[in-house]
Parts: C-alpha cells; structure tokens; sequence
C-alpha cells in the first residue's frame, strides 16, 4: 500500500491538471486587409511565432492554459485595408512562485499572415519564446522580453524595409539570428543582466542602418559579417573587456573598421556601450554561421 501510495497520488495530480487545462482557438481577417497592427502580450507561457502562407486567416492563435486564474483576452478591429489585433494572457494579480514554476504550461502558437505588413508590439513575461519572422513583410518590430528566454530568426531576408527593431531584454538569454536579414534601419537592444547573442549575419543590411546596443552585467556575443562593411564602436575599459575580429582596423580609441569599409557612411554602424561583463565579437564563418542564416 505505502508503495502504491506516490503513485496514485501523481496519477491524481496529473487527472487534475488535464481537466484544468483549457483550449482556446482564434481566426480573424477577411483577406482584403493590407497592414496590420499587433499588440501581443504574454505574461506567462510559452509562445511560438511562425509566418502562415495565404491571405486568410490574417492571424490564427491556438493554445492551452494550465492556470484557472489565466484568461485571454481577444479582439481584431479591421477597417478597409487596416488592421489592429490584441492578444493578451496576463495574471491579474501578478506571477506566484508556482506561476513561474508551471509558466511551460500556457503554450501558445501564433500564426500571422505573408501578405499582411506587419506593425509587431511584443511583450514577454515569464515563460519562453520562439519567434521565426522569416517570410512576414515586418515593418517595426518592438520586443520585450522579461523573464523570457527568448529566440528570434530572419533566415530570408525581410520582404520590406524595416524602419525600427528595438529589444528590450530583462534578466534571460536572448538570441537573435540573421540580423543581416532583417533590413532595418535602425536597431536598439538594451539588455539588463544575462547572456546576449546578436548574429548580424545575412545579406540584407540597409546601407547606413545603426545598431544601437547597451548592456548592463552580463555576457554580450556579436557575430558579425564576413564580407559585410562593418563600423564598430565599442569601448575597452577594465570592467568590460572586449574582443575584436581578426582583420579588423582601428581608426581611433574605440572605433574599428572592417576590411570591406569604404565609405563610413554606408557601412553598418555598430555601437556597443556595456556595464560590467564581457564583449566578444567574431566572424560568422568563425561562428559556424551561414550568410543567410
């Protein structure tokens, strides 16, 4: 009996947690709409992101939720050729210690259309995210990630122009791949304390675009181009040590130039300011990345 005992108490366990559990299931848009703007916020969960082919459904979401206390919420406005869409999966009273336990519990998959130009507000709290961009006509991107361990991939380059890729990262890793195939125009990341990996590889960076990256402890890993013309600023002081890729020329205290620089101004400028931690820099061949990864 006293064997037997652990055993029926997980199977109890495990009984309760299947019926709490809870599915939920969204379709919105016609197909005549042209750009949308979506306001994504997921406090706590898992999330996955991928580009859905066709011009209906604009966005799909499908998911689960573990948690009683978790409702979702909503709504998708269109007008004529415009689009506003609001997700959100928030505790009202904030994250217990066993929301965060059980955040891989909330999972959640989204699906957004390739023909839609897409305007992305999205907020990460607790949980993880995995956010493959590639193929959706991103015009701004504006990225929270909290608690989140948090991916995001342009594996092709973006069908439109991007005019800001801003991240703002919390105490997670973060990694970011095919930079260079993002075609932004500018870029802002500000990272709190954790493990950062920048992979600006890709052959669509915007001549002139800016990266902008601040830092505060913690570990801070660029993969930059290998052919790419490249300005990197980045200072090398006794609380963060930096370094940089073979090849690589230094112009003045701080500033480096890559082999392919020829005119500054049309180069990818890239400036690093970082607390305490580290700063290393490589090649994407060193890296064993691909140029269009």
């Amino acid at each position: 009996m006293t064997r037997t005992l652990p055993f029926l108490c997980a199977l109890l366990i495990a009984w309760a947690d299947a019926r709490a559990q809870q599915s939920y299931d969204y379709e919105a848009g016609s197909g005549s709409e042209e750009t949308l703007d979506a306001d994504l916020d997921l406090g706590l969960g898992s999330v996955r992101l991928r580009a859905a082919s066709g011009r209906a459904p604009v966005i799909a979401i499908e998911g689960t939720i573990a948690d009683e206390e978790l409702t979702p919420l909503f709504s998708y406005d269109a007008t004529g050729a415009y689009a506003e869409v609001v997700f959100e999966v928030n505790p009202d009273d904030g994250i217990s210690i066993g929301g965060l336990r059980g955040a891989e519990r909330n999972r959640w998959s989204i699906a957004v259309s390739d023909r839609v130009m897409l305007d992305l507000d999205f907020a990460l709290g607790v949980g993880e995210a995995d956010l493959d961009l590639t193929g959706l006509r991103v015009e701004r991107l504006d990225l929270s990630s909290g608690m989140a361990r948090t991916r995001v991939r342009f594996a092709e380059p973006n069908p439109v122009p991007m005019k800001v890729l801003s991240v703002e990262a919390g105490m997670a890793p973060v990694e970011m791949q095919g930079l260079g195939n993002a075609r932004f125009e500018r870029f802002e990341f500000e990272g709190g304390m954790g493990s950062f990996r920048l992979d600006f590889s890709g052959d669509a960076i915007l001549a002139g675009a800016e990266a902008d990256i601040e830092v505060g402890m913690g570990k801070l890993h660029l993969v930059l181009p290998d052919d790419g013309a490249v300005v990197l600023i980045a200072p090398d002081s006794w609380v963060s040590r930096i370094r940089i890729p073979n090849g690589y020329t230094k112009e003045s205290e701080g500033v480096w130039h890559s082999p392919a620089v020829r005119d500054a101004d049309d180069a990818l400028r890239i400036e690093v300011e970082a607390g305490m931690g580290s700063i290393e820099c490589v090649l994407a061949s060193d890296a064993g990345v691909g140029s269009g990864e």
